[in-house]
């Protein structure tokens, strides 16, 4: 044993209490506790600088506190993302701070630093937990999310009766767990199902986020649930599938189409208007949602890059550019489409800079297989991030701090 080892061995002796009875140290019990604080936001507690801090930002506050005195009591250097990540942050608030006397301060930037803090806080304390057990135990905390996800869903069951007797171009209207509505009530417990394991209980829990899915008409969420049952069925365990995973698969992904196009709220998204002009007499309600709403946005978008197309607007500016050059109230925060957004927001400097990233992180994940869960939730992050995610993302930092921690391929770990 390393002395390095040794240190980590003496601190999670002075945590022997309660917890170590359950099987659980205190290292171990805060990763627990960070995936939940960072899925279930709260109500808001106060407002900076145009961002709103929630419940679940001070519930990270403490969890993170508390790592950061784990790792200081541990004795080892702290470890700092990648050279890549680093070079992204800096760009990113560079580029808002230069656009900020032009087109005011871009508070979605508090984000992207608060992702950033977490991301540090979370790759040292994955360090001293080590690769194996912090999946398992991010699939611990992944569980306690989708239950508090379930009984808020089932305590808001009126709301679900009153969607199916009139379906509409939308969601079941309701209080979610996670801030930013229904379709990320759906997203992102999907998208933590990358830490299943090809059993019994990994079964269960993906084809709860696929029903939750499809009850909630997330299309989105739909989508990803699928995206994680063909990486735990297909892809995870590193060797080749058998047939009957692959007809499973199959089954359940052609399902999904057919209810996303011949579901409740087929017959609306057809009908809905793509117009993006508005008159005195509409109001924010009457902007069109769903794929309809979203291609008025995206027109709108490329026109409002042309009035900036170098360093964009600033971090979360990009709907007020729309709205400014369309002329009509959209209700929505972003884009609906993330590389859109960066380049609203950062220009073609910042989508360069971002792009140069992506493509490095697919060639290693590509030449790794996606064995990491880490990096199926971030290749998952980008593909459900065509059709939404505004930037800045708690998960998101979480999940790159496990890729940075461990690397791309997490079976040389495991063996």
């Amino acid at each position: 044993m390393t002395p390095s080892d040794q240190q980590i061995a003496a601190t999670e002796k002075t945590g022997a209490g309660p917890l170590s009875r359950l099987g659980l140290g205190v290292n171990e019990a805060l990763l627990v506790l960070m995936v939940v604080a960072l899925s279930v936001q709260g109500p808001n507690l106060f407002a900076f600088g145009g961002m709103d801090f929630t419940l679940g930002h001070a519930l990270v506050g403490v969890v993170g506190a508390a790592s950061v005195a784990r790792v200081l009591l541990a004795r080892r250097r702290p470890i700092l993302p990648s050279a890549s990540i680093n070079v992204l942050f800096v760009t990113f608030v560079v580029i808002t701070l230069v656009d900020t006397p032009v087109h005011g301060f871009g508070a979605t930037i508090l984000k992207y630093a608060f992702q950033y803090l977490v991301l540090i806080v979370a790759l040292n304390l994955m360090v001293l937990v080590g690769g194996e057990k912090s999946e398992r135990l991010i699939l611990a905390g992944a569980w306690i999310v989708l239950a508090i996800v379930l009984i808020n869903a089932l305590a808001h069951a009126g709301a679900f009766l009153e969607y199916y007797d009139h379906p509409w171009d939308g969601h079941p209207n309701y209080a979610t767990v996670f801030s930013g509505g229904v379709n990320l009530e759906a997203t992102w417990p999907a998208m933590l199902g990358v830490f299943c394991r090809n059993d019994r209980g990994g079964w269960t829990y993906l084809g709860l986020t696929y029903v939750f899915g499809a009850l909630t008409q997330s299309r989105a969420g739909l989508m990803l649930a699928v995206g994680a049952i063909v990486y735990v069925l297909l892809v995870k365990d590193g060797g080749r599938p058998g047939l009957r995973r692959v007809a499973v698969v199959a089954i359940l992904a052609a399902a999904a189409a057919l209810y996303i196009v011949a579901g409740p709220r087929a017959a609306s998204v057809h009908s809905a208007t793509e117009s993006v002009s508005v008159t005195e007499e509409e109001t924010v309600s009457d902007a069109p949602q769903g794929i309809p709403g979203r291609r008025g946005i995206w027109m709108g978008s490329i026109e409002a890059f042309y009035d900036a197309p170098v360093l964009g607007y600033g971090a979360g500016n990009a709907m007020d550019a729309v709205r400014a050059v369309t002329g009509y109230p959209y209700h929505e925060d972003n884009v609906h489409n993330y590389p859109l957004q960066v380049l609203l927001d950062f220009g073609l400097v910042g989508l360069a800079v971002f792009a140069v990233v992506v493509v490095r992180f697919l060639a290693l994940g590509v030449r790794a297989r996606f064995r990491s869960p880490f990096a199926a939730f971030v290749a998952l992050y980008l593909v459900g991030g065509m059709i939404q995610f505004k930037g800045g993302e708690l998960l998101v930092g979480f999940a790159l701090a496990g890729l940075v921690a461990f690397g791309y391929d997490m079976l040389r770990e495991r063996a």
